[in-house]
């Protein structure tokens, strides 16, 4: 399904946006580098796309939709949506209650692997979407690999990914293309002990419009306290928390383009980058849209 998505920059909307810019005699050329080199960092609104409505908004009426772990709160809605899980209802249900959230958008679970196994699904999507997902896989590569496999010709993968400039994840190191082979050529399927120890000692505050400010809190946040808590517990996850929700990598607009590129010129990937919308001002997320090309 061809479909036309609008533009990382548009130059209207960056200028009608800003009331500083329109007094100060850019011409288009000259606007649109003040973008690259100070609007970007800024988190200045660029373009129509600068929410999850905004962009699940994007996929076109009557297109076939799988949505990955839509978890409490799907993105999607509508008769040709499906959802593919690694928890039951009821277990994402008896979760939910544990943390006092609302369960009323909790979705059936159409496809149901514990294992995440997407080969299993046996069927092609016009759109693939996914909310804070492939930041938690412990193979990013082969996770790809297997959304392109049900991805129809033109197909595009649609995700909403975190910011780690601007979340608890600031701390953790970036992810970098070395680190992503490692994960593959060794085909983990679980967070490692690294993964769950830099959850458990390395997480900050997750307040977008204080790192936003630059205050990111301490790099070891209560260090003494979390080590003394950590040596008695065997799995070095102290929060308690679910493989789902361990942090394995981590990504901001720029790195996750390059590394679609690099992974795509290498081989790993038949996927191209379409668009990537910036995190924007006291933001915490961005979007990514990458396509299966037809053939």
């Amino acid at each position: 399904m061809a479909h036309q998505f609008p533009n990382e920059y548009d130059h209207e909307i960056y200028l009608n946006t800003h009331p500083d810019l329109q007094s100060a005699g850019f011409d288009a050329e000259g606007l649109y580098q003040h973008y690259l080199r100070h609007g970007k960092n800024e988190g200045r609104t660029a373009n129509s796309v600068t929410s999850r409505e905004e962009f699940a908004g994007q996929i076109p009426e009557g297109a076939d939709i799988l949505e990955i772990l839509p978890g409490f709160a799907p993105l999607c809605s509508g008769p040709n949506v499906k959802y593919f899980e690694t928890n039951t209802k009821e277990e994402l249900t008896n979760r939910a209650e544990a943390l006092n959230v609302d369960t009323s958008k909790i979705a059936d679970v159409h496809y149901y692997r514990p294992d995440g196994d997407l080969n299993a699904i046996g069927r092609k999507f016009d759109f693939v979407v996914s909310a804070h997902v492939l930041n938690r896989q412990p193979d990013p590569i082969h996770h790809l690999q297997q959304i392109e496999n049900i991805l129809s010709d033109n197909g595009c993968l649609m995700m909403v990914l975190p910011d780690k400039r601007y979340t608890y994840d600031q701390n953790y190191p970036e992810t970098t293309l070395t680190s992503l082979l490692v994960r593959h050529l060794e085909t983990r399927k679980t967070p490692t002990r690294e993964d769950y120890l830099a959850g458990s000692i390395m997480r900050t505050h997750a307040e977008a419009n204080e790192h936003w400010k630059g205050d990111h809190g301490q790099p070891y946040p209560d260090l003494n306290e979390r080590l003394s808590t950590l040596k008695t517990v065997d799995n070095w996850n102290i929060n308690g928390l679910p493989d789902r929700e361990i942090t394995t990598n981590t990504f901001t607009p720029d790195s996750i383009r390059t590394l679609a590129q690099m992974l795509k010129e290498a081989g790993f990937i038949n996927l191209d980058v379409i668009r990537i919308y910036p995190t924007t001002f006291n933001k915490q997320e961005f979007y990514v849209i990458l396509q299966r090309p037809k053939g």
